[in-house]
């Protein structure tokens, strides 16, 4: 059984198979489920609200419960953060064959993960649901090599980016230049202890990237030509193998990343695929007790 605030999982099976025939199907134990919540588990929590109200000299009772939705698996990963096959959600009723996937939380719904990433996460959850940590492992092994097919612009990750003149080196020394308090004064050259012509301490990865790629654009004489990064603007970046002509892990674009730059062969695919993929899979199937990919110990290597 699982509890949050204002709901409850419970685990039937012992129930259908204390009064289901071994023989029902499973739309005859779905049906069972639904007409166990209407005519039993409703009926008796509603009784019980009123006995409380009626213990609390409530003036009016007020709440209320009602069955949300019947399930085959569930994986809950955090709070609230699952993933649950759905044959029926508050009487609305879904094939038995293949039931609606119901995802909370997790990042394959988050548009700060790229899409090809979304739908690889997506893809995953039938055998997350049903099958073995063996083909998980396949799974992952099989998108691992055809992820290296995927573009730059693909496997970037997209986020809005703001504030972005709020950490440039330029702007704080001019802002260090007129403050006149010094508590001020400190804070702002702790925040230029940092050994960087272009950003100071603290900027985040999409902000530093940002300022980067803006730069880029003027060494290489194209801010007339494509519009620079500003603030409340989306971006993508990357990350970038170290070392590399321009000396940075990190690289944002809009929509292409300029080939005057000379980057695309030091994009860290590797580092990429950890971290919009690789994660979020292994975040997923902890609560199962698996690994993403097949451990190997030395005693493998030898046949007893």
């Amino acid at each position: 059984m699982l509890i949050d605030t204002d709901s409850v999982v419970l685990d039937l099976d012992d129930v259908v198979s204390m009064y289901c025939p071994k023989e029902a199907t499973r739309t005859q134990k779905l049906e069972f489920l639904n007409q166990l919540g209407e005519k039993v588990l409703n009926p008796y929590i509603e009784k019980c609200y009123h006995e409380l109200g009626d213990y609390m000299n409530a003036f009016e009772h007020k709440l209320k419960m009602k069955r949300e939705n019947i399930i085959d698996n569930m994986v809950s990963v955090a709070k609230k953060a699952y993933v649950m096959a759905v044959f029926d959600s508050e009487g609305v009723r879904f094939s038995v064959e293949n039931p609606y996937l119901k995802i909370m939380g997790l990042q394959l719904v988050k548009s700060s993960t790229p899409k090809v990433i979304q739908q690889a996460l997506r893809d995953s959850i039938p055998i997350l649901l049903n099958k073995t940590e063996k083909e998980m492992q396949e799974y992952v092994r099989e998108f691992r090599e055809k992820y290296k097919d995927f573009t730059i612009e693909q496997i970037a990750f997209p986020r809005g980016v703001t504030s972005i003149s709020d950490f440039k080196r330029e702007n704080i020394e001019k802002k260090l230049a007129k403050e006149k308090n010094a508590d001020n004064q400190k804070k702002l050259k702790d925040r230029l202890d940092f050994p960087s012509d272009l950003y100071v301490k603290g900027t985040p990865i999409h902000v530093r990237a940002s300022l980067i790629y803006n730069h880029l654009l003027e060494k290489h004489g194209l801010n007339n030509v494509i519009k620079p990064i500003g603030d409340n603007d989306k971006i993508r970046f990357l990350y970038l193998n170290m070392p590399n002509p321009i000396h940075e892990d990190c690289v944002a674009f809009q929509e292409h990343l300029p080939e005057q730059f000379e980057l695309d062969q030091y994009v860290n695919y590797d580092l990429m695929f950890e971290k919009t993929f690789l994660s979020n899979i292994e975040k997923m199937i902890a609560p199962l007790g698996w690994k993403a990919v097949q451990e190997t110990y030395l005693e493998d290597f030898f046949e007893f």
